[in-house]
């Protein structure tokens, strides 16, 4: 039997994200007339329009997994604050047409059909994901931020490459604008009172050799060349890869270690290895921040450790990022997050 069959017939009889999706959760409390939690009142609404703190939640490689990311921030952002931008740093698992899927994905997507989700959140190409996402009742519950990736090692980079965007900008996935690949190069993110925070990205790995070909997993020699032209200062740095010898001896990325060096962020985001999720570097230095794969563990079952963090920006000089280590999170396996994170 073919994976993708396969896939199929585990999706059979099954809504694709649950027995009953959040977003006929909320319907059926409306019409029971349950509104608790759903609106603020005016003085709450009040204190978050005034509150200029700009939050952003960083993600590890998906793999497809956007259905459990997405509970994860919302379940977050209702018990904490609203989320204004997502990072993710590659290995999102963009594939729109499964049968294009790499051979990893295919044969992971055997027991874990969500390997593939990132086709389930498509419609047609156009980018008309999931209802729930953006059409809940009440600013908390309404996770709108939008999302800003780069390419990891597992993608269709054809797809990606392909996607309509004028040069050095964020090329959206669709016509609402709500998830954005991010090729390499500068970018900004808004914040509340106009101001900027300015990021750099570079996605996929080190080429065995020199690469000028975009269309594949790894970073191109023109990409890197290009990043270390510009001399203006950049707050954070989104990489998929690390700089060499941070996990292992002969793995890493040589071009990230020269941006590092070269711009001296406040943040260094990075995944890839799949390892808890971990901050290197002393106080007053670059923090490079290792994400965890948004995903379970396969013996325990369990969420995986550091697989997002939110990062908290005031302005230039204050500013921190903590890992999630929610009580909720415990517990919490890929046979049951849909209920337990359920709101």
């Amino acid at each position: 039997m073919s994976t993708l069959k396969r896939v199929a017939e585990m999706r059979t009889g099954t809504p694709a994200f649950g027995e009953q999706s959040l977003e006929e959760k909320y319907q059926q409390r409306i019409a029971e007339g349950d509104f608790a939690g759903l609106d603020e009142d005016p003085a709450t609404a009040a204190a978050f329009d005034a509150d200029h703190t700009v939050t952003i939640a960083v993600l590890g490689d998906l793999h497809g997994h956007i259905d459990l990311a997405y509970h994860l921030l919302r379940r977050w952002q209702v018990e904490n604050k609203k989320i204004d931008h997502v990072l993710q740093v590659g290995d999102f698992g963009a594939f729109p047409d499964p049968s294009r899927a790499d051979e990893e994905t295919l044969s992971c997507a055997q027991t874990d059909p969500d390997e593939l989700g990132f086709a389930a959140f498509m419609d047609g190409g156009n980018g008309s994901f999931m209802p729930y996402i953006t059409s809940c009742k009440g600013r908390r519950y309404a996770l709108d931020a939008p999302w800003w990736f780069i390419k990891g090692n597992h993608e269709d980079f054809q797809y990606l490459h392909g996607l309509n965007g004028d040069a050095g900008k964020p090329r959206p996935l669709g016509e609402n604008g709500l998830f954005n690949y991010l090729p390499a190069g500068l970018y900004a993110l808004k914040t509340k009172l106009g101001s900027m925070i300015s990021m750099a990205a570079l996605g996929g790995i080190a080429p065995a050799t020199t690469n000028q070909n975009p269309c594949t997993k790894w970073y191109t020699e023109n990409e890197t060349q290009l990043l270390l032209k510009h001399e203006q200062p950049v707050e954070i740095l989104l990489t998929h890869d690390s700089s060499p010898g941070v996990y292992y001896e002969n793995a890493g990325s040589p071009a990230v270690e020269r941006l590092v060096n070269h711009y001296a962020p406040a943040y260094h985001f990075f995944g890839h290895y799949h390892k808890s999720g971990q901050i290197f570097g002393a106080s007053g230095q670059t923090k490079t921040i290792h994400l965890n794969e948004v995903n379970f563990y396969q013996k325990s079952g369990e969420l995986r450790k550091g697989c997002m963090g939110i990062l908290t920006w005031r302005g230039p000089n204050e500013h921190e990022f903590k890992m999630v280590k929610e009580a909720w999170m415990t517990g919490v396996t890929r046979e049951n997050y849909r209920q337990v994170l359920a709101l």
